[in-house]
């Protein structure tokens, strides 16, 4: 229980409607409306019977990516979609064993009233089991299986209970043997699919889900042909940033994730005035010969998040919400920024130390005259 509820809490912290709300949704099928991502581990815990775990994430993730590559926002959303996939079969397990349990508590209730019919007139136990079968039509396998053991423990006076109840079962072209099987392995297998499910709930609270994230990333597997080779060498904050940096040019473009990351690698490579990136291993220097000449035009950083910012946007068409234009102008122009808010506070200030000083007098405006002097 404890898994479950640190699974649910997690889960509203992982994945608030704000957050839930911008992701690709389906169109059709059976999880229209849902989206995408939901769709992939719900498919992905339908092959495996709730066995959710790190390689498996990456090999069904790394399989759909060859079709259609996802967006970050989705795959940051993987561990919050995995715990609610994996809850929601809980809850569906949940109440199909309560279900069950339903079952087998009226079975033996109708066991009794069998019992007690056959007990007073044996002729009348027809009407009984007539009833039954009207109530409950098809008899569930569980209500069967309890039915029987309750039936068989009331001895001789149920015989004929049990004689009519494999007549139905052969009418409907099964046995009591088969019922009984296949409701042992219907039980067995819904306990085998809860173990599952909780067993991966903790798996999810254990995977290193940035390095995992990383290495399903379509854009930051083309953000690594970064000319100089500075990119692969960034520590992962840094890259973090590049990648969120194109999630947001493409969120508000015309172009897609890997079209923004892969326009931002040609231009680049064009100020680098070649195409080829330079090896980069374990072994690569701090700074290699090739770096030392290239321009600072042929890192990646200089069209993110440098100068080269504005002519990437425009190559991408992007077009931010009219909200961040203000933040967007403080950034690239902070001492005109700065000016212009210090000149306005002064004018506001001077302006009310002049409506003060209308109605003081002398005393008024010498306040009006330290305030000037000490801006």
């Amino acid at each position: 229980f404890y898994v479950i509820k640190d699974a649910a809490r997690q889960l509203q912290e992982d994945l608030p409607w704000s957050y839930y709300r911008v992701l690709p949704k389906l169109e059709g099928g059976s999880h229209s409306g849902r989206p995408r991502v939901f769709s992939l581990i719900s498919h992905l815990a339908d092959r495996t019977d709730n066995v959710l775990d790190e390689q498996n994430l990456w090999v069904f993730t790394s399989a759909f990516q060859e079709v259609a590559a996802l967006q970050l926002s989705e795959l940051w959303a993987l561990p919050a979609m995995m715990r609610l996939v994996l809850l929601q079969r809980l809850s569906a397990l949940g109440a199909q064993l309560s279900d069950t349990l339903a079952e087998r508590d009226e079975a033996e209730r109708w066991a009794q009233r069998v019992a007690d019919r056959a007990a007073k007139d044996p002729s009348e136990v027809v009407f009984e089991l007539a009833e039954m079968a009207e109530r409950f039509a098809p008899l569930p396998g569980s209500f069967v299986v309890t039915l029987t053991s309750a039936l068989r423990a009331q001895g001789p006076v149920a015989t004929p209970a049990l004689e009519w109840l494999e007549r139905r079962l052969t009418s409907r072209h099964t046995t009591l043997e088969e019922v009984i099987r296949r409701e042992t392995q219907r039980q067995t297998h819904r306990q085998a699919s809860v173990a599952n499910a909780i067993l991966s709930l903790r798996r999810a609270a254990d995977i290193d889900w940035s390095t995992l994230i990383e290495s399903l990333s379509v854009v930051d597997r083309t953000l690594q042909q970064d000319p100089p080779g500075i990119y692969p060498r960034m520590d992962f904050p840094t890259r973090d940033r590049y990648r969120h940096v194109v999630e947001d040019l493409a969120r508000y473009s015309k172009a897609t994730e890997v079209g923004v990351a892969e326009r931002a690698i040609l231009m680049a490579e064009m100020a680098a005035g070649e195409a080829d990136a330079p090896p980069v291993g374990d072994g690569a220097p701090a700074v290699t010969p090739r770096e030392a000449v290239m321009p600072l035009e042929a890192h990646i950083g200089y069209w993110l998040v440098g100068r080269g910012r504005k002519a990437l946007e425009a190559e991408v068409q992007y077009r931010p919400p009219l909200r961040w234009r203000p933040v967007r102008f403080g950034r690239r122009r902070p001492a005109l920024t700065y000016i212009g808010m210090v000149s306005t506070l002064f004018l506001l200030l001077m302006t009310g130390a002049w409506v003060v000083a209308s109605g003081t007098g002398a005393l008024g405006w010498r306040f009006v005259l330290a305030l000037a002097a000490a801006f």
